[in-house]
């Protein structure tokens, strides 16, 4: 299974020193990915599947903690989408991801890249989790430059910059409330203690990311209400790179609808 697509683009997308997996998607033809795929797919994952069933009822039974947290890591990423469109609003990100960014050129290299920095923040130990956020703070060093347009509160020329506090903040705001809405909506209400609690924990991301409690909120109530506050602002623009990123000629793949 080494060149199943998929195990390609969580295991071997780079290999050590950051020189390319001779197993990486770019390296193992269509052709062979498919029939591997097939194979894969028919003769593993069906029991892979059937024992991660059995081992998660069992957990959902002895240990609910356990479950809710696993449950709460796996949905979230539904709600990728809305929290990656919340950020393209904040004229910061969307000018830095149009002058800096690989994402129209390589979207799911950038995707890798940037789970394999928040994993390791979020995941890692402490020698790992420093390591991740560095990385993350050098690349973040480099990202600065002016705003192009007249968009919302900023007029052409403002000059951004990805440490600025506030755009981190509404970036890692947008994580938080997305998970918290995806959770309830795939999964079930979270108590108002449980939304303190979920908040608090990813305080510890934040920190990492850079910010500071001058920023951050008390508790969940305080943060929803920065957001709705955000939200009404004119902080918040979709300008012409929001626009020309989801263009069928920027897109990395066709538009439905589209013809060749």
């Amino acid at each position: 299974s080494a060149n199943t697509p998929a195990h390609n683009l969580v295991h071997h997308r780079f290999g050590d020193g950051d020189a390319p997996d001779w197993a990486a998607p770019a390296a193992v033809s269509f052709r062979w990915n498919l029939l591997n795929g097939m194979f894969f797919m028919s003769s593993v994952v069906k029991d892979i599947f059937f024992a991660d069933m059995r081992f998660f009822k069992a957990m959902y039974r002895r240990n609910p903690p356990w479950f809710r947290q696993m449950m709460f890591e796996s949905i979230v990423f539904l709600g990728a989408g809305r929290a990656a469109l919340l950020q393209l609003s904040h004229p910061y990100v969307a000018h830095a991801i149009e002058q800096h960014s690989s994402t129209r050129a390589d979207p799911i290299g950038r995707f890798n890249r940037t789970f394999l920095y928040v994993y390791g923040m979020i995941f890692g130990d402490l020698p790992h989790a420093l390591g991740s956020a560095r990385r993350v703070r050098a690349i973040h060093d480099e990202v600065h430059g002016p705003i192009r347009e007249d968009i919302g509160r900023f007029r052409e020329g403002h000059r951004y910059r990805a440490h600025d506090p506030d755009a981190l903040l509404w970036v890692w705001a947008t994580l938080l409330e997305t998970s918290v809405m995806t959770y309830e909506i795939g999964v079930g209400p979270l108590s108002p203690a449980e939304k303190d609690e979920v908040h608090a924990q990813m305080k510890r991301f934040a920190w990492l990311f850079g910010l500071d409690d001058r920023v951050l909120h008390r508790d969940y109530r305080a943060f929803s209400a920065y957001c709705e506050e955000m939200r009404a602002s004119d902080t918040l623009a979709v300008g012409r790179p929001v626009f020309k990123l989801f263009t069928a000629n920027e897109l990395p793949f066709p538009q439905l609808g589209s013809t060749p």
